[in-house]
């Protein structure tokens, strides 16, 4: 690497998880420190959509924070009868798809019923 400071390596252990959310909080952080310190960061490698993530405003709810434990029939049913456009949109086969997509859909709700209390 010789003598360019990189960061953002070994951050994480390999079993860590690190979603576009994760990584754009991450990213920002450290762009942040380096200006601060008067130096221009370079962003090279990483996916398109990382690299948007981080570049562009992209807003992205943390639904780590709240996910519901439900069967995935039972996620696939509930979106199916609620949801047909976005039960129309994955793949209903793929369980982890729906459980996101479940997921999402519940904390969006949730939002919006918070939005109506204000």
């Amino acid at each position: 690497m010789d003598g360019v400071v990189h960061h953002l390596i070994d951050e994480l252990e390999p079993t860590d998880t690190c979603s576009v959310y994760d990584f754009q909080k991450l990213a920002r952080k450290k762009i942040e420190e380096i200006h601060d310190r008067g130096k221009m960061p370079l962003l090279i490698g990483g996916t398109g959509f990382y690299m948007n993530a981080v570049l562009n405003n992209y807003e992205f709810t943390d639904l780590e924070e709240k996910t519901y434990d439900i069967d995935v029939d039972m996620a696939r049913e509930y979106l199916k009868e609620n949801y047909p456009d976005t039960y129309n949109a994955i793949d209903i086969d793929n369980h982890r798809r729906v459980i996101n997509a479940y997921n999402y859909v519940m904390n969006e709700k949730e939002i919006c019923n918070d939005k109506q209390q204000w």
